[in-house]
């Protein structure tokens, strides 16, 4: 079973096949070898790029990231697009300043998991209680 160290424990690399990290990015070359480097290896990583001219996009390849560019328009559209190259069932959104903490690797996102469904089961259910209310 193939895994990695991270920050001295050791975490299934195979748990995270199905998630992509994305990440806008202009100029970020300071703040992304800290971000890339916490994702884990088995993870989609997409950059969508806005016309850097510092490292930013070497680093990114370093770090095998699939690298697409798109000139800014607004935060949201570039967010938007960003989300819409992924591949895998789980997608996270980041910026190029926002690191994880060790925990939310270490669990494989399970509290994000959870809360996910957390909020299906709602949904669901207000679905149903708008189907009976309506049914009479």
């Amino acid at each position: 079973m193939g895994g990695v160290v991270y920050k001295s424990r050791l975490i299934n690399e195979a748990r995270f096949t199905q998630l992509s990290v994305v990440v806008i990015t202009l100029n970020e070359a300071k703040n992304l070898p800290r971000l890339l480097g916490s994702v884990p290896r088995a993870a989609e990583i997409i950059i969508l790029d806005s016309g850097s001219s510092d490292q930013t996009l070497e680093i990114a390849k370093s770090f095998n990231a699939r690298i697409e560019s798109r000139s800014f328009d607004n935060y949201a559209s570039q967010k938007n697009y960003a989300m819409s190259l992924a591949s895998r069932t789980w997608t996270l959104c980041l910026d190029a300043d926002e690191v994880p903490d060790d925990q939310f690797f270490l669990t494989g996102g399970n509290d994000l998991i959870e809360a996910q469904l957390a909020i299906n089961v709602a949904l669901a259910n207000l679905w149903r209680a708008i189907e009976l209310q309506s049914h009479g």
